[in-house]
């Protein structure tokens, strides 16, 4: 069997997706798996994993990590017994830099992406770099700007490199190796400390631009730390559909928390969808009323029902509520819901 098959095997249930360009295919972990815990040797691997027809490992990143007390593995009281490294958690998207065997050039990927906006940046800033890499390593890159915000906002554009890993042993460079390497070969790297987390205030509310940290710990483990200000605004932009609009909306919910430090997308993002319901139910509500206006004064509810029904939904409900004097509001924020679950960011498992 070839170290391949076990890949291509979790890519057909679905638990990878596997995107080949000429006698490559990379490897990424997907919702599905992130959502059924399925986590084993082969899908922790597959953070970006290149690998050839043959099963030859061409790019290897770091494995999947997790966030403090997120696994068994990373509670806090079965961590090493050791001060760690404490490297800064970037914000922004993961270069995965490897030497392409089929080109000849080194070549930056993202975590399941051959192309898109962050390899077309990544690849010519490599191509001017290439005498400073050696072909047996996968190099890491975060690369950050104003034009790729997560949440954290970076007024420029900035290749860092996060990482060395020996492509066919898997041997990861501790941050000590990668400023070192970095220095010598001029390439900006991810700064770190040696410090015990339990110094930092996580939830320090004046800490509103900064993702955290990643812990590394002399056998290799990594734990993300992050501030508690990050979380709530990853969340947001990850998860806040328009669906999720509607509901604060329709609920009366007060939006001050919701766009408390958000980006200014997510700001205009927020408000054009904001805009839209309201119309969408403004819409619905004038349609009534007007309705109503030109209904006849009748003898009877049967009379009425007659009239109103001649209408399609919802405007019986809703004229028949402003007829008994009750509110319609529940009515035409229902009919107001959009369809769509669509969220300002997809948030790409990392």
């Amino acid at each position: 069997m070839s170290f391949k098959d076990p890949f291509d095997y979790y890519a057909k249930e679905k638990y990878l997706s596997s995107v080949r360009q000429g006698g490559l295919t990379i490897y990424k972990y997907t919702s599905k798996c992130d959502l059924e815990g399925n986590w084993n040797f082969h899908t922790k691997m597959a953070r970006g994993l290149i690998l050839d027809d043959s099963g030859k490992i061409v790019a290897r990143p770091f494995t999947k990590f997790w966030n403090l007390n997120q696994r068994p593995e990373t509670n806090a009281n079965v961590l090493p017994a050791e001060t760690p490294e404490l490297s800064d958690k970037l914000d922004g998207s993961l270069i995965v830099t490897f030497f392409n065997p089929e080109t000849g050039a080194w070549q930056g990927v993202t975590m399941g992406s051959w192309d898109n906006d962050q390899t077309r940046y990544a690849n010519p800033w490599l191509a001017a770099r290439r005498d400073k890499l050696d072909p047996a390593y996968t190099y890491l890159f975060e690369i950050v700007g104003p034009w790729n915000r997560i949440v954290v906002f970076y007024p420029e554009t900035r290749m860092v490199l996060i990482g060395v890993v020996h492509t066919e042993s898997g041997e990861d460079w501790s941050y000590t190796q990668v400023r070192e390497f970095g220095t010598k070969a001029g390439l900006e790297t991810v700064r770190f400390e040696r410090r015990p987390f339990q110094e930092i205030d996580f939830n320090d509310p004046r800490i509103t631009n900064e993702e955290g940290y990643v812990a590394r710990y002399s056998n290799g483990l990594r734990v993300k730390l992050k501030y508690a200000e990050y979380f709530r605004l990853h969340k947001i932009l990850t998860q806040l559909s328009i669906k999720g609009v509607w509901e604060l909306l329709s609920t009366g919910q007060p939006t001050e928390e919701v766009l408390k430090n958000v980006p200014d997308e997510f700001r205009n993002w927020f408000n054009v969808e904001r805009a839209k319901i309201l119309e969408r139910k403004k819409k619905i509500e004038d349609e009534a009323k007007k309705v109503f206006a030109g209904c006849p004064i009748c003898s009877s509810r049967k009379e009425y029902a007659a009239y109103f029904t001649k209408f399609e939904p919802p405007i019986p409900g809703i004229c028949f509520r402003m007829l008994d004097g009750k509110p319609h509001d529940d009515i035409a924020w229902k009919c107001a819901k959009p369809e769509t679950h669509e969220t300002f960011h997809v948030d790409e498992v990392a």
